[in-house]
């Protein structure tokens, strides 16, 4: 088969080798007829390489350098042969890598430094599969090796991986590792990796060395199978990680800063995704972000465990085999604005001791007692016939306020200072209510008449055992 058969496309990113050997042919007609003035030595070269059918390979060997079909540079699409070679060539020397749709198979990680570009025919067509143990990653960026675990602010930057399919193939590695910043990730599938994605930079709050912005953008990806995390993402910051799908992994998504370095990951943000499937808690989050309609659910941990401030605007949160939705404590200004949380084995919303200066909107659709526990300081506590509400706002001299339509549902005291007093007792717990409400705490049951108010032990857990038009449980620190 001839070099013309085996690359016939005379699309942007092949060559016309039949075109361009007839206009050279044609040339050296012109030449001849007119007896230009040519090297007698160059003109048998060239006749040689016509005689034994070489003269495609000549110019095959000096056009390839104009483009950057990997093909056309010796990849194999087959799958048979390895391409890792031919790739990483590519990407250091001209910068740009095109892969027609087939299988590459993949001994040596591909390695993609700054400026650089490794994209594929489509995403579902083009398939890096690795095929030896050894290597880091997949694909990791040139200086990750370098910069891996430091805090530097160099790093490579403003490359691109898009249309193409990472398949670890189960040999133990990450499928893209990366450390730098103002890079593009798109329209890229990841599985039977450890870690799917992975991605640092170092902990500035500005910008990079060479004052260029730093923010990196991560869209449609799907990562699945993996026997580690979704993603870890440690940076850079202020990031965009938009349509993200993330199944079947025993870890899920962690939005994170390095325990020795804070603040690599804050002000990333995370919308329109979806986290499934995962083995343990679907999003871990120990990093200032923001999340923006975004569904984690069926997993066998956790939804969402905040450890940070953060920001959650329209998430759905269910189906979990852990809580819903934890906010864990200590934290402050944290923002959740209408989340919906149901259908969690552990309890819907978990609001931890001490989060102040946080507002929290959301619903849990729950039948059952028991689904929100809330550990603040000034609560809270609403309830009507449409649906369930929590609301918690913490506002100085108090440490928080709960606002929760529930039709029935239990609330935690703490046992532990400041609300207890030297008798064991919250004496500051006021409970009010309506008429038609029942309250149930330390085996009695209180009908709420009139408006009352009670002490209420320490430890105690409250429950409403009807479903009550209004009911408002306060309580706050001692004096």
């Amino acid at each position: 088969m001839g070099l013309f058969d085996q690359f016939p496309y005379t699309n942007f990113h092949e060559l016309n080798l039949d075109w361009l050997i007839e206009r050279m042919k044609h040339c050296l007609s012109v030449v001849d007829g007119i007896n230009a003035n040519i090297d007698a030595a160059v003109e048998r070269e060239i006749e040689k390489l016509v005689e034994t059918g070489e003269f495609e390979q000549f110019l095959y060997n000096i056009f390839k350098e104009h483009t950057d079909n990997a093909v056309l540079w010796g990849a194999d699409p087959t799958g048979v042969d390895d391409s890792s070679v031919v790739i990483n060539k590519m990407l250091s020397t001209i910068g740009s890598c095109y892969l027609p749709n087939g299988i590459y198979r993949i001994d040596e990680s591909i390695v993609i430094p700054s400026d650089a570009r490794l994209y594929g025919q489509s995403t579902d067509g083009v398939i890096l599969k690795a095929y030896r143990n050894g290597p880091v990653a997949v694909i990791k960026s040139a200086t990750y090796d370098l910069y891996h675990n430091t805090d530097t602010i160099n790093g490579d930057t403003s490359f691109e991986i898009k249309d193409l399919t990472v398949d670890g193939n189960g040999r133990g590695m990450i499928g893209i590792a990366l450390y730098g910043y103002k890079y593009h990730i798109a329209n890229v599938d990841i599985r039977k990796c450890t870690d799917g994605f992975y991605s640092e930079w170092g902990s500035s709050n500005g910008f990079a060395e060479n004052g260029n912005v730093m923010h990196s953008v991560i869209e449609n990806v799907t990562i699945g199978n993996c026997t580690s995390h979704v993603a870890q993402f440690f940076g850079p910051h202020d990031s965009y990680i938009d349509k993200l799908v993330g199944h079947n992994c025993v870890s899920g998504l962690y939005i994170v800063k390095k325990a020795s370095n804070a603040n690599r990951a804050n002000g990333t943000v995370l919308s329109n995704s979806h986290i499934f499937s995962i083995q343990e808690t679907g999003i871990y989050i120990t990093d200032y972000c923001y999340l923006d309609n975004v569904v984690s659910e069926s997993n066998g941990g956790d939804g969402i465990y905040a450890e940070s401030e953060c920001k959650m605007y329209n998430c759905t949160i269910f189906n979990n085999g852990g809580n819903g939705l934890t906010i864990a404590a200590n934290i402050s200004q944290a923002i959740v604005e209408n989340a919906s949380c149901y259908q969690n084995t552990g309890k819907d919303i978990v609001i931890g001791a001490n989060v102040k200066n946080s507002i929290i909107n959301a619903q849990t659709f729950s039948a059952d007692s028991g689904k929100i526990a809330v550990n603040s300081g000034l609560l809270t506590k609403e309830a009507n016939s449409y649906n369930n509400h929590i609301r918690i706002i913490s506002a100085s001299p108090f440490h928080g306020i709960d606002y929760a339509p529930m039709a029935l549902s239990t609330v935690e005291i703490p046992e532990t200072s400041p609300y207890v007093n030297n008798t064991g007792r919250s004496a500051n717990v006021i409970v009010y209510g309506s008429n038609d409400c029942k309250l149930l705490f330390t085996g009695s049951t209180i009908n709420m008449n009139a408006e009352q108010s009670y002490p209420l032990p320490c430890g105690a857990s409250i429950t409403w055992t009807t479903k009550p038009s209004t009911i408002l449980l306060m309580y706050n620190p001692i004096n």
